[in-house]
Formats: C-alpha cells, structure tokens, sequence
C-alpha cells in the first residue's frame, strides 16, 4: 500500500518561501549602486600576496554589510594560522553612501581600535612616517609579547573620501613581517586604495 500524502503544504510553504527570498534578494541586490561599486573595486583595492614577504598565504576573506556601507575583509597569515595565529595581518575596505557616513565611522573606527584611556600607550613608530595620501589617517603600534616573542601590534584606520580602511598586523623585529616590510604594504594600499577605491 503506497504511504498516503498527508500535510505536504508546511513542507511545500517552506520552500517556495526560500525561493521567492531568494530571488527577491538577488532582484534587489544589483540595483543598489553601492553594492554594485563595491563589488567591481573589491579585488582591485584589497591587499594580495604580492604585497607580503614571502610565505605569507592561507588567505581569508568575508563580507562586511553595515546600515550605511558595504565592504570586505581580508587576512592572510605568514605562519601556520593554527599553530601561530598571531603571525597575522588584516585589511578591511567599507565603502559609504556618503562621505559624511565615513567621516563618522572613521570616528568610530578609531575609538574601537585604540580606546581613549590607552591611547598614550599607542604610539605612531617614526618609520611609519611618509606622505600618506588619505584624507584622514591614524597610525599608531602598541609594543608587547606573544609567546615570549617581542612585537608591535599596529593598527592604521584611514579615510578616502567615501572608504574608510583599517589596516591591522602584528610586527615583528626580525621574522615574518618586519616594520620596514609593513610600511611597504601600507604604502601599496594606500596609493592603490586612493587611485583606485575612491571615485
């Protein structure tokens, strides 16, 4: 005796309900010009391994959606990320509707980054020092340890026009990324997110 169809309408309901949310987000997600613009700039502004010493890879990448912007984030590790996560640096991109909305993220970005009552604990590292092109940037490192190990956890959060960019890494004195091989990647995205990532 073949098993009588009962109640297929929940089942039934759920995926047509799946479906049609589907196909209204994609409907709408090309008609948003900021979603379009990020989209077309991500893979040209965002850091690659070229910008790194060498080694540096097991790259991670994610969406970043706010109220007012839309962006990304990438890290890449120059050790085994399981073993030495610390060995890290990470870059985001958001792009805003305005340049008002970024003026008061890139507030907020740096509030996050480096909280008032420690802020004279980060210090901007005089080889960090060069004709930055943003419109607003902070650039400050915070010395410490990690497993015995001495390094600088440095922190850049930057405003171009309507993008603001954080630029995260641990330094370190003589392995994996060195100052003077973390000013050079800052110099790299800095003039390709100010020729590139802002219209």
């Amino acid at each position: 005796m073949p098993f009588p169809c009962t109640k297929p309408q929940p089942l039934i309901s759920l995926a047509v309900a799946f479906l049609l949310s589907a196909v209204a987000l994609t409907a709408c997600w090309p008609s948003d010009p900021l979603a379009q613009a990020a989209i077309r700039r991500h893979g040209v502004d965002m850091m690659n391994a070229t910008d790194l010493p060498l080694r540096w890879g097991h790259r991670w990448s994610d969406s970043i959606k706010t109220t007012d912007g839309f962006g990304q984030l990438v890290s890449y590790y120059g050790a085994n990320p399981r073993s030495q996560p610390f060995v890290k640096v990470s870059q985001s991109l958001v792009y805003y509707r305005a340049v008002e909305l970024s003026q008061v993220a890139y507030q907020v970005a740096v509030a996050e980054a480096i909280p008032a009552a420690y802020a004279h604990k980060w210090v901007r590292p005089p080889e960090l020092d060069f004709a930055v092109r943003a419109n607003e940037i902070t650039i400050a490192c915070l010395p410490g340890r990690i497993e015995g190990i001495y390094h600088r956890s440095c922190k850049v959060i930057a405003r171009y026009n309507d993008v603001v960019m954080t630029l995260y890494a641990n330094v370190f004195e003589d392995r994996w990324l060195t100052m003077a091989q973390f000013r050079r990647l800052l110099e790299r995205v800095d003039a390709r997110v100010n020729s590139m990532g802002v219209r």
